[in-house]
């Protein structure tokens, strides 16, 4: 009997932490972590917690965001998540594709940004209105201060420059999410109006991190406002960012806002690190408008705070 016992002891041992729980080696060595409404992803470069309660972030339950990803941006990896493929609206995030395509089809020389356009009462739509029917601004200024303020008269108007109708142009902003992978992402019209404009947590960050491969776009969506004047009547506009997280002391890298009744409150930013590393957080269906802020704010620091980079 003692040599049985023995036997058995030293098994034991073999397949127990110090503690000797069997189960807490087990989930240590996982790494993943996937509950009914978040899923934590944690690879070697995630400092290891001591239990799986340790792996979200401290303020996550106050974090009132529907859905949200936290991403390394190097990389695409998921560090942090909840519902991150649950389909959602877009709202102003939209947005972000509206530029990519109108850079991609268009002649970015100088000659091209001076040229002006003049806004006609189907580029008016809802939202505060910085430009009138009639008035005439460059298409450099409309871009600019279309990303900035979000602006849905100024999209409109740089988006129809193209000569592209809507069908056309929400065309190509579709093939271009599926070329991307973004299988969940649709898009019906220019300005993130319409609910039918979807898109999912996961798939915003991966749509930002394209975007801000453009420079026109990352150095558009880091100004904290932008101001021009219209032509002829020389008549001055200052347009103010909706990203507030520029008046803050984050690395913010660029970072775009969204909201409509159906939507609430969306934000995809991109926050850089001391250290030069970078995630990228997208929150969709915050409570308010500051608390998309938070939000995001609470989650990057989390991901600096967990997160080793090599």
């Amino acid at each position: 009997m003692s040599l049985w016992w023995f036997i058995i002891t030293l098994i034991f041992k073999l397949f127990t932490d110090d503690s000797g729980s069997a189960l807490a080696v087990k989930v240590q060595e996982e790494g993943d972590v996937n509950r009914e409404t978040e899923e934590v992803i944690l690879d070697e470069r995630v400092k290891s917690p001591h239990t799986t309660a340790d792996w979200a972030p401290p303020e996550s339950e106050k974090i009132t965001a529907e859905n949200y990803v936290v991403m390394d941006k190097a990389t695409g990896r998921i560090l942090y998540s909840r519902n991150p493929n649950s389909i959602w609206p877009a709202a102003s995030l939209t947005k972000l594709m509206t530029a990519i395509i109108f850079l991609d089809e268009v002649d970015k020389s100088d000659v091209f940004w001076n040229d002006e356009i003049t806004i006609r009462s189907s580029d008016i739509t809802n939202g505060t209105a910085y430009v009138y029917e009639g008035e005439s601004v460059t298409l450099k200024d409309a871009f600019i201060s279309g990303l900035v303020g979000s602006l849905n008269t100024m999209t409109s108007l740089f988006a129809r420059s193209t000569g592209f109708s809507n069908e056309d142009y929400t065309l190509r902003m579709n093939a271009r999410a599926r070329a991307l992978g973004l299988w969940n992402t649709h898009f019906s019209d220019v300005t993130g109006l319409s609910p039918q404009n979807v898109t999912t947590a996961k798939e915003t960050a991966w749509l930002l991190k394209e975007a801000l491969l453009y420079k026109e776009i990352r150095d558009a969506l880091i100004l904290p406002e932008y101001e021009f004047q219209t032509l002829y009547a020389n008549r001055p506009v200052k347009v103010k960012s909706t990203n507030k997280l520029l008046e803050s002391s984050l690395l913010v890298e660029g970072g775009k806002t969204g909201f409509t009744s159906e939507a609430k409150y969306n934000f995809a930013v991109s926050i850089g690190s001391m250290a030069g590393d970078s995630v990228i957080v997208v929150v969709l269906g915050s409570s308010g408008e500051e608390a998309r802020f938070s939000d995001a704010s609470a989650l990057a620091s989390w991901a600096f705070d967990n997160h080793e980079w090599f």
